[in-house]
């Protein structure tokens, strides 16, 4: 069985509206001490949108800090204390014009449990009623609708290399209409 780590000290190094950066001194339950380093994010969500004709929304856009654009589905950050499904309804309705009749929450995990205090939110988002996109300044999307077998096919192929896109697909994956 584990033995609990005990934090020694906690310093925070760097903070921003969106995460902030600690330095702790821990001590094992073996009594070795040591430094480590985490980011602590307010985390995020992640929709699985369903068309009515089975379609489902992939979105594409540029990402900075790999210098190309990335396929995954429409989500994005909440702010501390925000409402999970409410956050998946405004980032499913800015990134993709889509409003969603129905949201299923699917789950929540840990993403990059060695180097961030982050959780996302998985949802499906059915009955989508389209309304218009209303991307922030600095975004822009190119939508895709695929079936969930040319999904499968994409994900295999490591065409979607996200890995909240691949958790929330396996997440929603068995609750998919054909």
């Amino acid at each position: 069985m584990f033995k609990k780590w005990k934090t020694l000290s906690r310093e925070e190094v760097h903070a921003n509206p969106y995460w902030t950066a600690y330095h702790d001194r821990f001590e094992t339950g073996k009594g070795k001490e040591g430094d480590y380093y985490f980011i602590k994010y307010h985390g995020g969500v992640e929709v699985i949108a369903q068309r009515n004709d089975g379609r489902v929304i992939l979105v594409e856009q540029y990402r900075y800090i790999y210098d190309h654009p990335v396929l995954s589905f429409p989500g994005g950050s909440r702010q501390e204390g925000d409402d999970l499904a409410e956050t998946a309804r405004k980032e499913l309705l800015e990134e993709t014009g889509y409003k969603a009749g129905s949201l299923t929450p699917l789950g929540e995990r840990y993403i990059s449990p060695g180097l961030f205090h982050y959780v996302d939110a998985f949802f499906l988002a059915r009955d989508l009623e389209f309304v218009k996109p209303d991307p922030g300044e600095t975004e822009e999307f190119v939508m895709h609708y695929k079936t969930p077998e040319e999904i499968d096919r994409m994900m295999a192929a490591g065409e979607i290399m996200s890995g909240n896109a691949t958790c929330a697909w396996t997440l929603a994956r068995p609750h998919l209409i054909k």
